[in-house]
């Protein structure tokens, strides 16, 4: 098993290489107030990155929402157990 978690991480870190050395041109980005120049593979990893925690961030919005709305469940459940347990326990009555 580590063996092939080697292998993969070997063969993502020389796919980012041959990613950088190919994408290498220099990039301007202009500001309101400046310009910058970054190589183009460095700024494509910029924005993936940012991608990646902005759809964290709307995930986590949705989790904790999910997670509250699951807990509420539980106790709702709860409440509803002991209840039946407490209607098992009455005795029964005729009705004549």
């Amino acid at each position: 098993m580590k063996l092939i978690s080697t292998v993969i991480i070997t063969t993502i870190i020389l796919i980012a290489i041959l990613f950088s050395v190919l994408n290498a041109e220099p990039v301007s980005i202009n500001y309101y107030f400046g310009e910058l120049t970054y190589p183009l593979s460095l700024l494509m990893v910029l924005v993936l990155a940012i991608g990646i925690f902005s759809g964290i961030l709307a995930s986590m919005v949705l989790i904790l929402k999910l997670r509250n709305m699951n807990a509420k469940l539980k106790k709702e459940i709860s409440e509803s157990e002991k209840e039946l347990i407490n209607l098992r326990r009455l005795p029964l009555k005729d009705i004549k």
